[in-house]
């Protein structure tokens, strides 16, 4: 079911997806998920949207992890690994929004 239906238009679909949205002016973005959710395919729509990340040049920190489901509480390395990553950033520019991290 999407948006309450079955058999959502192609441009529905287009609309909200957000790997069609990306650009360079992008911020950059932490990803993490399991690969046993079984509420959303992680491995459709997150590995989608880091692959569009990247070809824009955007800083993508992409974390798969074998279990946890739909809950980030089973993860033995969060929210410590995006602290790290949040970390590492420094300082970043996206041009037209631009801002630091410090």
């Amino acid at each position: 079911m999407f948006f309450g239906t079955s058999m959502p238009s192609q441009e529905l679909i287009d609309a909200y997806s957000v790997e069609k949205r990306v650009s360079s002016a992008t911020p950059p973005a932490y990803v993490a998920y399991s690969l046993d959710d079984d509420v959303v395919k992680p491995n459709e729509n997150s590995l989608a949207w880091c692959a569009a990340l990247r070809e824009a040049g955007v800083p993508v920190r992409e974390i798969p992890h074998e279990t946890g489901g739909h809950q980030w509480n089973h993860w033995q390395d969060f929210p410590s690994s995006m602290f790290e990553w949040i970390a590492s950033l420094h300082t970043y520019n996206t041009g037209q929004m631009g801002f630091i991290l410090q």
